[in-house]
């Protein structure tokens, strides 16, 4: 946390490219995730074509979410921390977002994937760790399925 209060708010990505890498990976992690958390559930609105407000279940999920990248919560164990059942969980997110509670989360992680990408010098097998993934492999396939290029063409543009 010692990190953020040095942090412009106007311009913290391009302070965190300049952050020192004898900084430990957790804390410079830390530090992105504090800056770009809030910006998350806005992705996903964007993405899923919607700048409604959305019902409070369905905010608590992307929280959850959100806030779990490195070791991603099952969807059962999240509708469970929201209170609803899976498939109460699965209706408010398809009438809402028209899409899944784990499609969401796998768009939220994505995501931040990329944003650690062009932000960061974390190698690409740490930022899939970070986000989550089991494997570098299966994280650079997702990846580019969904922005049409691999992690490693990201980050050389």
């Amino acid at each position: 946390m010692q990190y953020a209060s040095a942090l412009n708010s106007h311009n913290y990505l391009e302070q965190i490219k300049a952050l020192a890498m004898g900084m430990a990976t957790s804390d410079a992690l830390l530090e992105h995730m504090l800056l770009t958390h809030q910006n998350t559930t806005g992705y996903i609105r964007a993405s899923m074509g919607t700048n409604i407000q959305l019902p409070e279940v369905v905010e608590e999920a992307l929280l959850l979410m959100e806030n779990n990248l490195e070791e991603p919560l099952g969807i059962c164990e999240l509708a469970d921390l929201i209170g609803l059942s899976r498939r109460h969980l699965e209706r408010q997110f398809a009438a809402c977002l028209d899409t899944s509670p784990s499609k969401a989360y796998m768009e939220i992680r994505l995501r931040y994937a990329y944003s650690l990408i062009n932000t960061t010098t974390f190698k690409i097998c740490q930022i899939s760790q970070l986000c989550g993934f089991s494997s570098s492999t299966s994280f650079s396939c997702l990846f580019k399925q969904k922005f049409a290029l691999p992690p490693s063409k990201v980050r050389k543009k």
